[in-house]
């Protein structure tokens, strides 16, 4: 996720396809190189069509500039801002009848993170 201002992106095949997969009520618009040719872009324009997403050409630069990168694979979605939410606004949003929440923080080792995310799972931790 880019933020530019108040909007943000997300750019590569796989993300590009997971958020269109969300559908209209968090995707704003794909926007598309016209260089870009392939299977992915096509699933990602149907997706959008059959979705009612509005479906742009830019050339690369432009995308290069709106994703931050060169490796948005001419592929970016423009999504409404994600909610930020306090802690006890998470924690008060939360039914009773679900699981605790695993918060983590500055995890850099995969093992240790793999080793928490286990550990919690078998305790019941969750969230979504």
């Amino acid at each position: 996720m880019v933020r530019r201002g108040k909007r943000e992106f997300v750019c590569g095949v796989h993300a590009s396809l997971a958020a269109l997969g969300r559908g209209p009520e968090r995707v704003k618009g794909l926007l598309v190189a016209p260089s870009r040719h392939g299977a992915p872009r096509v699933q990602a324009m149907e997706l959008a069509e059959s979705k009612g997403i509005k479906i742009d050409e830019f050339p690369a630069e432009t995308l290069n500039e709106l994703a931050g990168t060169r490796q948005h694979q001419g592929l970016v979605v423009e999504v409404s801002p994600t909610p930020v939410l306090d802690i006890d606004a998470l924690l008060e949003g939360q039914p009773p009848n679900r699981p605790p929440i695993l918060i983590l923080d500055g995890i850099q080792d995969p093992r240790n993170l793999g080793a928490i995310l286990r550990t919690a799972a078998a305790l019941g931790a969750g969230g979504a």
